[in-house]
């Protein structure tokens, strides 16, 4: 991955939190801002466990795909980012847009549909 995603722990968002995702299984909370930011808070106590640089631009949107433990962020940087849902480690980045990525979902297996654009994403590859 081209992008040295710089950890840390801190108070939080410094600008907007556009969404949010809950982790069951963990029992955590998951947000995206306008920094650029994502931010893994503990529930209910909404402690700050982990703070990641996820993109270069506002991140309007977050999703989970439980089944295979990963998170899919969206961003105005124009690219969107597969994460693992436990530590926040980069997986996959994927370019295919021309302009922001404003929303996402993820389908099935793991399809992830975007405002524009249907990708099939597997560990390896995204078509």
């Amino acid at each position: 991955m081209e992008r040295d995603c710089r950890r840390k722990y801190g108070k939080g968002h410094t600008e907007y939190v556009n969404d949010l995702v809950y982790l069951e299984h963990n029992n955590t909370i998951i947000t995206v801002g306008d920094d650029g930011m994502m931010i893994k808070f503990s529930f209910p106590d909404l402690k700050n466990c982990l703070e990641v640089d996820a993109h270069d631009s506002e991140i309007p949107c977050i999703v989970h795909n439980a089944k295979h433990s990963l998170l899919v962020t969206g961003s105005w940087d124009t690219t969107i980012r597969v994460w693992t849902d436990d530590k926040l480690d980069p997986v996959r980045v994927i370019t295919h847009h021309d302009q922001g990525v404003d929303d996402l979902v993820t389908v099935d297996d793991l399809w992830i549909v975007s405002v524009g654009r249907i990708f099939k994403y597997t560990r390896s590859t995204s078509e």
